[in-house]
């Protein structure tokens, strides 16, 4: 039995790349289990990270670790040093996504973004977008509190929208210009849109959207059951803005038709390099662009392929 240690910590975008290779590699493996721990830091995590080489000194609960596991899998500089820790003391092979810092040498595999090729290291494999934990089998079950969905007698857009980030500003011109773009579309194709809100979107833009969105259409601003999961099963294509990489990556992985909104000042550069490369595979295309794609990519997969490769696993 091939025990798979998946180190979760208080960072909700690193746990879903924690889980999403942890499950999907044990899928791969026929003889395999995954034990999930959450990593408690205390105030030394603020402290540089070479104060922990040798001890966990930054965990509240060291002790959670004390389980011998074939594989563990972290994501984030604070959790690279559990797996790097976990490493030496257990044996286990260590796949750690993002930059850890250091110690990068001593991970099996680093999992890095696409986009940074700067670092070079044997152990590296570069991931087009963020590693995620759909399942696209489990979307049914996952979409049952929206049966609704299924009686729209046309073809559904999902339009998941984001907001304003450390990058990039969303601002009401924008929103009033997504409007503009997803009212073209539904009116051009004949669709139905699904709206999702986002916490960055702002009261302001978000009223727009409300506003300016035509109806017949059903929006969700943050009230009640969150439908993304359900959205994301019904629709017939997906229209994401360009401000998240994960959102981009969670509809690329549905293998439907993908569009993206993009304005120069809201993705940022990184952002950028990530829906250029999507395009240039056409896997994606601008909303309201006549450049078409054709999204077949299992992006994941294949990052399961290469890790199962590098680390000589028996499948």
């Amino acid at each position: 039995m091939i025990k798979i240690l998946a180190i979760l910590d208080d960072r909700p975008g690193n746990n879903t790349q924690v889980e999403g290779i942890a499950n999907r590699l044990s899928k791969e493996i026929r003889k395999s289990e995954v034990i999930k721990k959450r990593a408690i830091y205390n105030a030394f995590a603020k402290l540089p990270f070479l104060k922990f080489i040798n001890h966990a000194y930054h965990l509240s609960n060291p002790k959670e670790f004390d389980v011998k596991a074939d594989i563990v899998i972290t994501a984030g500089r604070r959790a690279a040093f559990v797996g790097y820790l976990h490493k030496k003391n257990f044996g286990s092979k260590w796949i750690h996504n993002m930059w850890p810092g250091f110690i990068a040498k001593h991970a099996d595999i680093l999992v890095l973004p696409f986009h940074d090729k700067t670092r070079k290291l044997p152990n590296i494999i570069r991931f087009l977008g963020a590693p995620n934990n759909l399942d696209i089998s489990k979307l049914e079950e996952e979409a049952k509190d929206f049966i609704e969905f299924s009686s729209i007698d046309k073809p559904k857009l999902a339009c998941l929208i984001g907001g304003s980030h450390k990058s990039g500003k969303f601002t009401n011109e924008m929103a009033e210009d997504l409007a503009d773009k997803i009212n073209s579309f539904v009116y051009k194709n004949n669709v139905y849109p699904l709206v999702t809100l986002s916490r960055r979107t702002g009261e302001a833009q978000a009223n727009t959207l409300k506003e300016k969105i035509a109806d017949p259409k059903y929006l969700y601003d943050l009230k009640g059951l969150n439908p993304y999961k359900a959205m994301l099963y019904y629709a017939d294509s997906i229209l994401v803005t360009s401000d998240s990489i994960s959102m981009i990556s969670e509809a690329v992985a549905t293998q439907k038709q993908v569009y993206i909104y993009d304005h120069e000042d809201l993705s940022g550069n990184k952002h950028k390099e990530f829906i250029k490369e999507l395009i240039n595979q056409k896997v994606v295309s601008y909303i309201g662009s006549d450049r078409s794609s054709v999204n077949t990519k299992d992006f994941m997969q294949d990052l399961i392929n290469e890790i199962i490769r590098k680390l000589h696993l028996n499948t």
